[in-house]
């Protein structure tokens, strides 16, 4: 259960890392390259984002839970994570 779990939050939390950058990085080429859409990148639109994010890497790092794969311990037995062999 404990590997489980430490698979879990590492892939969940290393998606929403990269995620949260992607976004970002969006962002700032339309605020920067397209100003006429920039003023659409309101507040509501940044929480609609952030959930949006969370809620993507939620079911991306949950698919071992149904059977899609598996979290099972690294190479030097460390830390669990996918089995991306499988």
């Amino acid at each position: 259960v404990g590997c489980q779990i430490n698979g879990f939050l590492g892939f969940y939390f290393g998606i929403c890392g990269m995620e949260t950058l992607a976004v970002m990085s969006f962002v700032r080429y339309i605020k920067i390259c397209h100003r006429r859409y920039a003023a659409r990148l309101n507040d509501c639109w940044t929480y609609f984002m952030i959930i949006a994010i969370y809620v993507s890497c939620a079911i991306i790092a949950g698919c071992p839970f149904f059977s899609w794969g598996e979290y099972d311990l690294e190479i030097f037995g460390t830390s669990c994570s996918v089995v991306w062999r499988k």
